[in-house]
């Protein structure tokens, strides 16, 4: 995987991950909506949310496969917000909310490790930068070398984003 050897290769993200195990992980809520077709890609998403205590619910928009049915809570048609919103009805207020889409790949230990910093430097959105083999609409939504984090005034509306408690409320 170009992206894990890129990685692998960047002292700063192996320095930036080993400070984020210290940090605390919030209340987090794990929410997707997807298509059956895309179970090899969010599976693994499921089982790093699944490993960090999240609360998984996932909407489907054809039929569920039984590796995610557990935490299916429906399916069907409908639009992008109005099946994120079916999902977060009853999501506590205090917790963080992540956002996915059923075509995202992050790196082993990643999904966690975004959700602590990004709640550790107080961010209200948030989402991780692209990496070099992902499609992003703008270049500056990409992965820096040796950028931990950066402030912005333009957060795509997906494939992965993290709203506050704070966020959430407005």
């Amino acid at each position: 995987m170009q992206d894990g050897f890129v990685v692998k290769l960047d002292p700063f993200f192996v320095l930036a991950r080993a400070r984020a195990r210290g940090l605390t992980l919030p209340s987090t809520t794990f929410l997707a909506v997807y298509s059956a077709r895309n179970l090899c890609v969010l599976q693994p998403l499921v089982a790093q949310a699944s490993r960090a205590s999240c609360d998984i619910r996932l909407w489907c928009l054809d039929e569920p496969p039984s590796e995610l049915r557990r935490w299916t809570v429906g399916w069907g048609a409908g639009t992008r917000g109005l099946n994120y919103n079916r999902l977060a009805a009853d999501v506590p207020r205090d917790n963080h909310l992540v956002l996915c889409d059923d075509d995202v790949r992050l790196p082993p230990g990643g999904l966690e490790r975004w959700v602590r910093l990004s709640a550790a430097l107080h961010f209200d959105i948030s989402q991780p930068g692209h990496g070099p083999g992902s499609f992003a609409a703008h270049d500056f939504v990409r992965r820096r070398r040796r950028v931990l984090a950066r402030e912005t005034t333009f957060v795509e509306m997906g494939p992965l984003i993290l709203l506050s408690p704070d966020a959430r409320s407005r």
